[in-house]
């Protein structure tokens, strides 16, 4: 069974146009695989910075910890710092009041050993004249 040319002629048009059906399917096609795909990477980029947000959050996070913990640790040397200055300034004021006591001391025995020396002296020098 052969085809007449009028046949032909008149499939030819049905045959082009199923053809470029095709291919628009297959363009159709191959583009919605491509958007497909594209999503695809769109999403797993998405959970990507998603994880990345996460951990830059537990990295502050874990960082603003730490500086609080030595924050508050700088916060208690400086207090048992200020605490020792403060004690050792009262010692060196106790030891300054000290030594002055002891040198008022010294000096009352030295005064009390010129006057007993004098009066002794005195006494003698009376005690000689009294036996002359």
């Amino acid at each position: 069974m052969e085809m007449s040319d009028s046949e032909e002629a008149a499939s030819a048009p049905k045959r082009q146009k199923t053809e470029e059906n095709l291919v628009t399917q297959a363009q159709m096609h191959a583009q919605t695989m491509q958007l497909h795909n594209l999503r695809e990477d769109n999403d797993q980029l998405t959970c990507q910075v998603d994880a990345y947000k996460n951990e830059n959050e537990v990295l502050k996070s874990e960082h603003t910890e730490a500086m609080t913990y030595k924050d508050n640790q700088l916060r208690t040397i400086q207090a048992a710092m200020e605490a020792m200055q403060k004690q050792m300034l009262e010692d060196q004021q106790k030891l300054k009041d000290t030594l002055e006591q002891m040198e008022k001391m010294r000096f009352s025995a030295e005064v009390a050993s010129r006057i007993e020396s004098a009066t002794s002296a005195a006494i003698a020098r009376e005690e000689s004249k009294v036996s002359n």
